[in-house]
């Protein structure tokens, strides 16, 4: 989970989730006001996230002859939560002054 550089205050998953995914919002830390923005390597991580399960998805299905419409949307829509909820750990910001 990631901190306040200024009072150690930790972001929320939700606060995180949703400033990555809504056009990389700037963080606000609820506790000092500090102001935080998302670094080129979150850009570039979030979109990896977001291309890697529609391949992985597509070779499940290919490889095990899947009917495409439901297994596609089932294993993009898991994998990509499960992706999302590993790549928090490799988020990285920087102070807004």
């Amino acid at each position: 989970m990631k901190k306040c550089a200024s009072c150690n205050n930790q972001f929320s998953i939700k606060q995180l989730l949703r400033s990555a995914w809504l056009g990389y919002e700037k963080i606000n830390c609820q506790h000092c006001e500090a102001i935080y923005e998302h670094s080129f390597f979150n850009r570039v991580l979030v979109s990896l996230i977001s291309i890697m399960p529609i391949v992985i998805a597509f070779i499940i299905v290919e490889y095990y002859d899947l009917n495409y419409s439901i297994s596609f949307m089932l294993l993009s829509v898991a994998l990509f939560i499960l992706i999302a909820l590993i790549s928090m750990r490799y988020l990285k910001f920087r102070r807004v002054d």
